[in-house]
């Protein structure tokens, strides 16, 4: 909900990073989205002009009202400032950089376009701009040895779509190139998610093939 509110203020979805005079990452999307997850008090202390580590920002790292950024089956609970929760950041993909993109972008569809998952194993402080890259990630649900969309749950790790707010779980029998194909937003790949929604009654709506 915080992404397409952010969406109906600005006209579109926030950028993975704000970047300094050099180009380089400076602030998260996750600080962006603070004032639509009822974080105000919160953004409005954060410091725009100093890196998200600086001196001022980093005092902030435990002062979130509740835990928005962490998976409630996950180890990162209460005042750590790891977040379970990526965008995938790169070419083609719903957040390629510093420059946000608006629902006109989603060329795949929407409904087909994973917007942001769940990582496992995640050493990533909330204020932190890095994400899953595109260009160096694995897809294969929960590798082991390289970083992926992956979790703690039996059910696999959960991810959201452009389209709306319902997650979906990923089996780890989802192919690599289905899910390659589930992240791009212009790939033109004929895969499409009602096509590998399937219902258990215990877990919920995942994707299998």
């Amino acid at each position: 909900m915080a992404f397409y509110n952010y969406h109906d203020a600005h006209g579109c979805f926030p950028p993975a990073y704000v970047p300094d005079a050099q180009g380089r990452p400076m602030h998260s999307w996750r600080v962006l989205i603070l004032p639509y997850l009822e974080q105000r008090a919160v953004y409005n202390a954060y410091d725009l002009n100093e890196p998200w580590d600086g001196p001022n920002n980093r005092k902030l790292a435990g002062k979130l009202f509740g835990d928005p950024f962490h998976c409630p089956s996950g180890p990162h609970m209460g005042n750590s400032p790891v977040t379970d929760y990526v965008v995938i950041v790169g070419p083609h993909t719903a957040f390629p950089g510093s420059r946000c993109t608006s629902f006109e972008d989603f060329q795949d569809g929407r409904e087909n376009t994973i917007i942001l998952s769940e990582i496992a194993d995640s050493d990533i402080h909330w204020m932190e701009p890095r994400d899953l890259d595109f260009r160096k990630m694995s897809f294969v649900v929960n590798d082991k040895g390289r970083p992926s969309i992956s979790g703690p749950h039996p059910s696999g790790p959960m991810v959201v779509f452009a389209d709306g707010i319902t997650a979906y779980n990923l089996s780890d029998r989802l192919r690599p190139e289905t899910l390659r194909a589930l992240i791009t937003i212009d790939g033109g790949e004929e895969v499409v998610r009602a096509d590998i929604e399937r219902w258990d009654e215990s877990t919920g709506k995942f994707l299998a093939e």
